[in-house]
Formats: C-alpha cells, sequence, structure tokens
C-alpha cells in the first residue's frame, strides 16, 4: 500500500475516536492509560503469535529514542486534554493542529528534511481550512483562555516531536514492535495516576469502546501510520494529519447525522486541496 494512503487511512481512522470517547464514563488521564494498555496487550499477544516474542524487547539500539518517543507522546495528549477542560474546543483543537509547523521545523533540525514550498502552501491552505472549520464554535483568545491556548500549543509541539520520532524509527524497526515498546512508557508512566475504582466498575459501552479504540485505532491505526512514514516525510505526514478534524466531522454527519454548515464545507475543501498538494509527484 501507498505510504501516503497509508498515513491518510490511519489518520481518518483516528477521527472517530471522539464520538467513542464520550460514551466512555473515565477521566481523561483513565482512558489514555486503558487504551493503551489494550493496544500493547494485543501488540504483544499477535507477536507471540507470529513466533515474535523476542522482538518485544529488542530495542535495536534504539532504546533512548522509544523512550523519548514514549515521553513526548504522554506530555502531548496530558496537555491537549487538559487544553480541552481549560478552554474551548475551537481554541484546544486550532491550537493543537499547529502542530505540523513543529514537525517541519523538527523534521529539518533532527532528520534534515529539506522544506518544499508546496509543502509550506499546502500547510498554509490545510490551517486556513481548519480556522474557517472552527469560525462557528466559540473560538476566543481572552486572558481568561490563556493557559488552555498555552496547553494546546504545547501539545502541537510535543506532538510535532512524536511524528520526528515516529519517522526515525519507521526505518530502524518492524512498525508493530515500535508502537509496543513506546505505548509501555505512558502505561508505566500514568500509573499512579489512573482511577481504578471506576475503572473496573466500567458499564459495557465503555468497555467496548476502550477495546475498540485500543485494537482497531491504537495496535492498527498507528501501526499504519508509521508504516506510512518510511515512505514519507516527517513534514507532509504532519500536514496530511489535517484529514483528522475533517474525518470527525464527516463521522459526526454519518453517525450523528450532524448538519454540515458553509464554513465547514469550505474548510474541509481547503483541506483536502492542501492534502493534494501534499500527496500530488
Amino acid at each position: 500500500m501507498n505510504g501516503y494512503l497509508k498515513i491518510i487511512l490511519a489518520t481518518f481512522l483516528f477521527s472517530i475516536s471522539p464520538p467513542i470517547v464520550k460514551v466512555i464514563s473515565l477521566d481523561a488521564i483513565s482512558i489514555i492509560w486503558a487504551m493503551n494498555l489494550t493496544g500493547v496487550l494485543v501488540l504483544t499477544i499477535r507477536a507471540i503469535v507470529h513466533g515474535r516474542s523476542k522482538e518485544v524487547f529488542d530495542f535495536k539500539g534504539n532504546f533512548g529514542v522509544v523512550l523519548l518517543l514514549g515521553i513526548t507522546t504522554t506530555i502531548n495528549n496530558v496537555f491537549f486534554l487538559t487544553a480541552v477542560k481549560t478552554t474551548t474546543i475551537a481554541n484546544a483543537m486550532l491550537t493543537h493542529y499547529l502542530n505540523p509547523i513543529f514537525v517541519i521545523l523538527f523534521g529539518y533540525i533532527l532528520l534534515r528534511e529539506k522544506v518544499t514550498k508546496s509543502t509550506i502552501l499546502a500547510l498554509v491552505m490545510s490551517l486556513s481550512g481548519l480556522a474557517i472549520m472552527m469560525l462557528p464554535n466559540e473560538l476566543t483568545f481572552s486572558n481568561a483562555h490563556f493557559l488552555g491556548i498555552m496547553l494546546g500549543t504545547g501539545s502541537a509541539v510535543f506532538l510535532g516531536l512524536e511524528v520526528v520520532f515516529k519517522k526515525m524509527l519507521s526505518k530502524r524497526m518492524p512498525s508493530d514492535i515500535v508502537v509496543l515498546q513506546y505505548l509501555t512508557v505512558p502505561v508505566i508512566l500514568l500509573l499512579p495516576f489512573v482511577s481504578y475504582k471506576n475503572l473496573f466498575s466500567l458499564d459495557p459501552a465503555g468497555i467496548f469502546g476502550i477495546i475498540f479504540i485500543g485494537t482497531a485505532l491504537i495496535a492498527g491505526g498507528i501501526t499504519l501510520f508509521i508504516s506510512g512514514l518510511k515512505q514519507v516525510k516527517a513534514q507532509k505526514a504532519g500536514v496530511l494529519s489535517y484529514i483528522e478534524p475533517l474525518g470527525a466531522i464527516l463521522w459526526g454527519l454519518l453517525i450523528l447525522k450532524e448538519w454540515l454548515s458553509l464554513e465547514t464545507i469550505i474548510g474541509g475543501l481547503l483541506i483536502l486541496l492542501g492534502t493534494y498538494l501534499v500527496i500530488k509527484k
């Protein structure tokens, strides 16, 4: 499968998580921990079944990068979810999706990726599209929302690093083993903060949601994304991440029958045009 297609499919798959997360009656950190643990268990069982159990503990000299990836992932998730709680969804989304700017920056510094004009143009178009899509929502930059905006921007910085570290590992190790190893880090780091009482009293819908996201999105989607990074520059993968908010709106249309506003249509078209600029030869 083409690398661009893998990343687009993985990103579109990630976009289904918001409506599923809404039915899980747990705090954000417990949800992150449970989903990551599920993904790690699924990938570990898969490795054992396929006779690859030795690979689970084989870092191939990349322990430091795997550890950094796990830490940046944890910080990114905590910052973003805290931003959602302290400011408007629009503020959190818009600042979080500044991440391609940092992917381009860190990709240039750490990977020596050449920045192309088409990538910059695609980034501007996609970010503009997202901003237009957010217009009907409560987008505000008042002092009361300053902390949330800073946290959202911080999550973008760490997500940028996350994509670059994934790119580093994509050609050094099997994609599924990368996911298994680095997600073990947040599983360990978040252990003291998990609400075990609520976790063990979770209703069937919540249990299904965690299993589905942990299996399909974490184990499957992230593995597919890293596999795609083997063939795609980190900066281009960063721009393609704008498919996720567009996908969330499409899922809302299909599942929740939410009406598409004019701003959503215009913004979505700009994101699609930006995507085209990234993948065209």
